[in-house]
């Protein structure tokens, strides 16, 4: 609804501004001939500063109510069953430890990940160090290159200042009657300061746009040595997060998830009841595809089942709680069940959740609705959505600096109702132009609005 208000104004501001020009192209008093125009007026503007918090996104799903009779227990992933620890018949508590699967390839990845990611920390400051050798280095080359030029430049200078002087002084000499040896003397330093002169005007003609061409090459070469330097180091108060250490988050992502199907190797009961079918036993090989055990529960809380689209399926688990609204009221849930393969008719993932307490209802088949937190970032830098600007696909916001708007594109993450996280372009401390106007643009003269 914001976006669309602060739509409809820049529309009606546009509207009234070309309404004017319409009028004064149609005969209206224009600027007398020979009158200078009038100097743009600076934008008033008002700002405000990104600031960090949370967002927790939540989606919603349409979930069915089920008959709460029993839960289907599924391998996380394709492997060997080292060993079985319930039987059918027997009972169990919700955690108890069903099956274990064999985790010497999943030990074997762990390790490569660990090692992976102790190989990018280890790696990070000689990277750096590489980096800043480089800048350092341009700049070297840059400072020696225009020093060359420029004494070539200040060498053709100075020779002619001294040829002016030797010339002056030889004619005020010859002016005022001067003659015998100290005239012969005021001749010869023309002549001295004359050679000078051709010799440096040479070194000049010759070197001097060469090494200004490699002064500008240089120059060229050090920009881009302190981007690289910069990018790969990172800079806080730019919002850049560095290349080596975005390697270094990859790395632990990698191996964080290695460690989780590491640990999803032991398969625990996630609600409790009597095992009514084991369907796999030692040796044999477990499938996400196929349940492993089949238990009844204990208590008459009802299943809620529904379907996710992929980003739902990666971003939940078996255990992962989640909200169920039915009949004006929140209950509390968890899913006990997700399936690892989409229909093939919907492309959507069956799961099931079980509510902490009865619904109140023994009818199966009504619907709710069921939500989920499905992506969320902490102490982020966060945005007011309806402040961002688009130049096609670019998000960029203008930022008050000395009485004049900085485009500053930007790098957005996820994003709620209302806010978005911002990853780069951004710090705490930039001024974030709210104001529209039609005349707002990069380079545009503003000034802040008194504080009422």
């Amino acid at each position: 609804m914001k976006q669309r208000e602060k739509m409809g104004k820049r529309l009606a501001a546009l509207a009234v501004s070309a309404a004017l020009t319409l009028a004064a192209g149609c005969g209206g008093p224009g600027l007398p001939a020979g009158a200078p125009a009038e100097e743009p007026k600076a934008i008033e503007v008002r700002t405000t500063s990104a600031g960090y918090g949370t967002i927790d996104r939540q989606t919603e799903f349409v979930g069915r109510v089920e008959a709460a009779e029993s839960i289907k227990v599924y391998a996380t992933s394709q492997a060997k069953v080292l060993e079985t620890y319930a039987v059918p018949g027997q009972h169990v508590e919700k955690g108890q430890l069903l099956f274990e699967l064999d985790t010497e390839n999943l030990e074997t990845m762990a390790e490569t990940a660990r090692l992976q990611y102790e190989a990018a920390v280890s790696g990070a400051n000689t990277t750096i160090i590489q980096s800043k050798n480089a800048y350092d280095s341009a700049g070297d080359m840059y400072s020696t290159l225009k020093d060359s030029r420029d004494a070539i430049e200040d060498a053709y200078e100075a020779a002619q200042r001294n040829l002016n002087q030797a010339n002056a002084a030889l004619k005020a000499a010859q002016d005022a009657g001067t003659i015998g040896e100290e005239l012969a003397k005021l001749q010869k330093a023309q002549v001295t300061a004359q050679m000078a002169y051709e010799q440096a005007k040479n070194a000049y003609i010759q070197n001097y746009d060469k090494l200004d061409e490699q002064v500008r090459s240089s120059l060229k070469s050090l920009v881009t040595a302190r981007d690289t330097y910069k990018n790969t180091k990172g800079d806080e108060e730019e919002g850049i997060t560095g290349t080596v250490q975005s390697q270094i988050d990859l790395a632990k992502i990698s191996y964080d998830n290695a460690v989780k199907s590491l640990s999803e190797a032991k398969v625990y009961a996630p609600v409790s009841g009597i095992v009514s079918a084991r369907n796999v036993s030692a040796s044999d090989m477990a499938s996400p595809g196929a349940p492993a055990y089949i238990i009844d529960q204990d208590n008459t809380a009802p299943m809620i089942a529904f379907n996710l689209s992929e980003d739902g399926a990666n971003a939940l688990s078996v255990g992962s709680p989640v909200t169920v609204s039915y009949n004006g009221r929140d209950y509390s849930a968890q899913i006990t069940e997700l399936s690892n393969t989409a229909n093939p008719q919907t492309g959507l993932y069956a799961a099931k959740a079980q509510t902490d307490e009865p619904l109140g209802t023994s009818r199966s088949g009504g619907v709710v609705k069921v939500k989920a937190s499905t992506a969320k970032a902490e102490n982020a830098l966060l945005l007011p959505l309806e402040l961002l600007e688009y130049d096609e696909n670019q998000p960029f916001v203008y930022v008050y600096r000395d009485d004049t708007a900085v485009r500053v594109d930007v790098t957005v993450g996820i994003s709620s109702a209302e806010e978005v996280v911002i990853l780069s372009g951004l710090s705490p401390d930039d001024q974030i132009i709210t104001t529209w106007h039609p005349d707002l643009k990069d380079g545009a003269a503003v000034t802040l609005a008194a504080e009422k």
